[in-house]
């Protein structure tokens, strides 16, 4: 037992050396890669304020102006969606129609059924 804590602290105590040996510190830059650092950085601003003065004041509007485009843009989709949303409702009975049984399939029907239910289907199809 004695000898298992040993090994056991003595891998702990191995692997926090080597650990420690493996972190390095960054290495500090020269005072010539910071000079450079810093004039590509005032030279990309120089360039970007070159830039923006070139393309000139943007013609969007303000911003309240565009927030109430937005607003009344979607009042019509929304009123659009709610219209197709709202319960219409059945439509009403004609309560003067005739009273219909049910027909008959053609097949078990007599060749004179079948004449009488082409006469009617055809008067009932003209205006």
């Amino acid at each position: 037992m004695k000898r298992l804590i040993s090994v056991a602290s003595a891998v702990a105590l191995s692997l926090t050396s080597a650990w420690a040996l493996a972190q390095t510190p960054a290495p500090v830059p020269s005072d010539a890669a910071a000079a450079a650092k810093v004039q590509k950085k005032a030279e990309f601003a120089a360039t970007e304020k070159t830039m923006q003065e070139a393309s000139g004041p943007c013609p969007i509007a303000p911003a309240s102006s565009q927030a109430e485009r937005t607003k009344a843009g979607g009042k019509t989709a929304m009123e659009s969606e709610m219209v197709l949303q709202q319960h219409k409702g059945s439509p009403e009975v004609d309560l003067n129609c005739p009273a219909a049984a049910p027909q008959k399939k053609i097949s078990d029907m007599t060749p004179a059924e079948r004449a009488q239910v082409r006469k009617e289907v055809v008067e009932g199809a003209k205006p």
